[in-house]
């Protein structure tokens, strides 16, 4: 099934048109390579740890329902299809196949990929455009950076100059940089550097 067959026909042309433009994912992260199990596959719907409530899955929730709705489809299921139906049907096709109809799917013609999470077994940013079939960039997590240079336990001399250098080397190959400070502080942090930073 293709991306425009799942647009109401009812929609004016401007509006289907605009649905259907080449869109740029500004931010995204790696989807898992391997097939996973229903358990596993539950907690990547949800940045929670911990398993649904006893009695209730992340299927019940809004992601868990839109996953059902629009990808259930594109695995030549029926819409709503239920959760063991959908899960066999992944198992079926395998995960790479799953990963390639659901990211061809998206309509994106650029994937910008923050490669910074510690997640095991996530696409590369290359792998993401192949099987999405669009183009496709890393963007680097600056806080990643940081502690694998910290990691090495240069002196505290070396430390910058350590840290310019591996941030370069990442400048020449990455689309863009971000940093998870606000995410992890808030926005009530100063921006600015220490005194007398270069």
């Amino acid at each position: 099934m293709r991306a425009e067959d799942l647009i109401p026909s009812r929609l004016p042309e401007v509006t289907r048109q605009a649905v259907l433009a080449p869109l740029i994912d500004h931010h995204c992260h790696g989807v898992l390579r391997d097939e996973l199990d229903r358990a596993r596959f539950e907690l990547a719907m949800t940045e929670s740890h911990a398993p649904s409530p006893p009695g209730t899955t992340h299927f019940d929730t809004p992601l868990g329902v839109a996953i059902r709705r629009w990808c259930a489809p594109l695995l030549d299921l029926e819409p709503h299809a239920p959760p063991g139906v959908y899960l066999a049907r992944r198992s079926e096709l395998g995960a790479e196949e799953v990963n390639r109809r659901l990211l061809a799917a998206a309509g994106v013609g650029a994937f910008l990929v923050d490669t910074g999470l510690d997640e095991p077994g996530l696409l590369t940013p290359a792998e993401m455009g192949r099987l999405g079939g669009a183009a496709a960039d890393e963007i680097v997590r600056l806080e990643r950076v940081e502690r694998e240079v910290a990691a090495d336990g240069p002196s505290a001399v070396d430390y910058m100059d350590r840290l310019g250098e591996e941030l370069a080397k990442c400048a020449a190959r990455a689309a863009g940089f971000k940093s998870i400070v606000a995410y992890r502080h808030g926005l009530g942090f100063d921006p600015r550097g220490p005194a007398g930073a270069r």
